[in-house]
């Protein structure tokens, strides 16, 4: 876009949103003797949320993807803003068929329909960014997945004007408290631009069709490589029903239980195991076959999640479990939630509101539920103006929706009590890596002391074959002699006290016995304790000689 085309999308833009924006700042003024803006009474707060969601609405592609982003944003945005935001639909008038067959010949560089026996012009689905068409390719019904015309070009002119309009509303607005929606409108940024470049979901499919191949429950679509491009995608069509529709899938005959547990298994795999999560799974991403596997679709939006992460996660899972105060601080300052700067009183205020999240007392019915979790995380975040990291909000997200679809199957399910075995077990594994870690880096360690024997030993040969030359005076040789004879000990002392303590740690991390810990340890302190101060005497003695010496004659 030009410059004066960009100039006249901020005017429509700021002309759209700078009314809300206005009534937002004076709803604060009037109410600016409460501490808190989510203080403001609800319905007004409902208000502008309602008139926020219809403009962005109107505004296309890019608003009304930002405006669902910011519906998971619960640790910075009043609840009645989420609830409307959430509403907002991906669903717009589909473009013309003859615009997409222009697009399909100029991408293929020839006649679409040379390469597909028939392409349906009637859609399958248009959303704001892409729209799907049913094709035939040699005889098998595949699916087109198509950037619809234009979007790129509008996208990339409101990613320049949107921190500008983020400027404003924390001008206006008391989110100008923290960076928070700066940093949000950043991120939607970083998604939006590998949304609308399909090689990403390409990669993003063959990567997430590896780590499930070899599971018989899980279905994702295969490519035909050789005809995607940068704004098309060709996949098999894949038969199902929405996972929402549970009185179809009843009528199927198929186990809603066997449903709950792959989707719960096939989440649990991808966020602590793979660390390759589907960030978006709403019931029109995943489907049901007529076999009673799950069909996932829509790849656009996937997280990577690596094992340091998965680790620090499940330790902090532990940490909130055992109510430990002082180790969930450290995992939080880890993660990247924490500020290790910040004031060591008010984390720990922070860290006992997080733990008592996972207190069952304080739960509905005394059952824990991941919304219910989410939901006191996010208010903890916003009481203290935390800003969450995205992978955790997009995580946050994910495990909410996940739960929501299987309560339409098992009412009463929790996702705490799917996921705890596997969590412990999990646990489990990290705590035997680290054992296993531990024991390599002792053995390195005990190799390294045993090999010195034989450095000082090549050493000490040299010196009597005359290789190594030292310049010294006739009359300290002698004392030397004795000096090097007390550092031999000196090292065996020190080498037995070393391999001591090394045994002495391997054993106890596999018995877990305090008196063989005491007597190894006391054994080796004695030891080493003697290799030092034993030859002290001598040094002095020396350093004494050496003192009334001459100095060294220059030939010697």
């Amino acid at each position: 876009m030009t410059f004066i085309s960009t100039l006249f999308r901020f005017l429509k833009i700021l002309f759209y949103l700078l009314p809300t924006i206005i009534r937002i700042y004076l709803d604060r003024k009037y109410y600016f003797f409460l501490p808190r803006w989510e203080k403001i009474p609800a319905d007004i707060h409902r208000q502008r949320a309602k008139s926020l969601r219809k403009k962005l609405s109107l505004l296309g592609p890019t608003f009304i993807k930002f405006g669902q982003i910011l519906s998971t944003r619960e640790d910075f945005m009043p609840y009645e803003y989420i609830e409307e935001l959430s509403q907002l639909q991906d669903k717009v008038p589909p473009v013309s068929f003859k615009k997409i067959k222009k697009l399909l010949d100029a991408e293929w560089g020839k006649d679409s329909l040379s390469i597909f026996e028939s392409i349906d012009p009637v859609p399958l689905a248009s959303a704001s960014l892409a729209q799907v068409h049913i094709a035939s390719l040699q005889g098998k019904k595949v699916v087109l997945k198509i950037l619809r015309p234009g979007v790129e070009g509008l996208i990339q002119c409101d990613l320049k004007i949107l921190p500008l309009i983020g400027a404003i509303i924390q001008t206006f607005t008391n989110l100008g408290q923290t960076n928070t929606l700066i940093n949000a409108i950043s991120e939607f940024s970083r998604v939006i631009r590998k949304e609308i470049y399909f090689p990403n979901e390409l990669k993003n499919i063959e990567l997430f069709r590896k780590n499930f191949n070899s599971n018989p429950n899980i279905i994702i679509p295969f490519l035909y490589k050789e005809h995607c491009t940068s704004r098309i995608l060709v996949m098999e069509y894949i038969y199902g029903c929405k996972i929402s529709d549970v009185q179809k899938i009843s009528s199927l005959g198929i186990s809603p239980k066997s449903i709950v547990d792959t989707l719960v298994k096939c989440y649990l795999d991808q966020v602590l195991l793979s660390g390759f999560f589907h960030a978006d799974p709403h019931p029109g991403n995943l489907l049901i076959s007529p076999e009673g596997k799950v069909v996932f679709l829509d790849f656009g939006m996937m997280i990577h999640f690596p094992k340091h992460l998965q680790r620090l996660i499940i330790r902090a899972s532990i940490a909130g479990a055992q109510r430990n105060l002082d180790e969930l601080i450290k995992i939080l300052i880890d993660l990247g939630i924490f500020d290790p700067q910040a004031n060591q009183e008010a984390l720990k205020k922070i860290a006992k509101k997080i733990i008592a999240v996972f207190d069952k007392k304080s739960h509905a019915e005394g059952v824990m539920k991941i919304k219910y979790m989410i939901q006191q995380f996010h208010r903890i975040a916003q009481d203290f103006s935390i800003t969450l990291p995205p992978y955790l909000v997009y995580l946050f997200k994910a495990s909410g929706e996940v739960e929501g679809i299987c309560m339409r199957f098992i009412p009463e399910f929790t996702g705490i009590s799917y996921a705890s075995p596997f969590v412990r077990e999990m646990a489990q594994e990290i705590l035997k890596e680290e054992k296993e870690a531990i024991a390599d880096d002792i053995l390195q360690k005990t190799k390294i002391l045993f090999l010195l024997p034989l450095q000082i030993q090549k050493v000490l040969d040299q010196l009597e074959e005359e290789r190594i030359r030292v310049r010294m005076h006739p009359r300290e040789i002698r004392d030397m002699e004795a000096i090097m004879a007390f550092n031999a000990r000196r090292v065996l002392f020190g080498i037995l006290a070393g391999v001591i303590s090394i045994t002495t740690a391997i054993l106890y991390i596999e018995l877990h016995s305090n008196w063989l810990m005491i007597a190894g340890f006391t054994i080796a302190t004695i030891l080493g304790t003697g290799s030092i101060t034993m030859p002290a005497r001598l040094h002095l003695e020396w350093a004494r000689n050496r003192s009334e010496n001459d100095t060294f004659d220059e030939n010697f």
